[in-house]
């Protein structure tokens, strides 16, 4: 039978780790349920919407803190809490006390082929490479035969 622990040093531990007796609560509930691997059409849609958005879930689930995001990406307090929130409200994470996040994701998605992300990803591709200096870059580089080329 494992020991019993008094309420008094539940607390004194999550007080240690810095978290409630509810966060901890939860976080042992968790464990229980798979992660998602695939989001919702209307998941995917949010995050292709907004940039923004969708970059700090690909940190979050590269496991980025709140912190590192907002220096990466240069946002304020106020803008990192709100792609937070809007992230929470999408139930693709679960916002914490400052800022710390739990995913209630898999690290590891699978997007739609036809969905929204792949679509908008595209699409950003498309106008990096019809800049006039890549193509003439990338053209450069496929008129030249293989063996012409510098090999690594």
């Amino acid at each position: 039978m494992p020991p019993q622990v008094g309420s008094q040093r539940l607390e004194e531990v999550c007080q240690l780790i810095d978290l409630t007796i509810y966060e901890l609560s939860r976080l042992a509930a968790s464990r229980e349920r798979p992660a998602k691997t695939t989001l919702s059409v209307k998941q995917e849609a949010a995050l292709a919407n907004e940039p923004r958005l969708l970059a700090c879930f690909y940190l979050l689930i590269n496991r980025w803190t709140a912190g590192r995001i907002k220096n990466k990406l240069k946002l304020t307090d106020l803008q990192t809490t709100r792609a937070l929130t809007k992230l929470h409200r999408l139930k693709l994470i679960e916002l914490r006390a400052r800022n710390r996040v739990r995913l209630l994701t898999s690290r590891t998605i699978a997007w739609r082929k036809a969905g929204p992300v792949p679509d908008c990803t595209r699409v950003a591709f498309a106008k990096i490479f019809s800049k006039p200096i890549l193509i003439k870059l990338a053209a450069s580089c496929v008129s030249k035969p293989a063996s012409s080329r510098s090999r690594r």
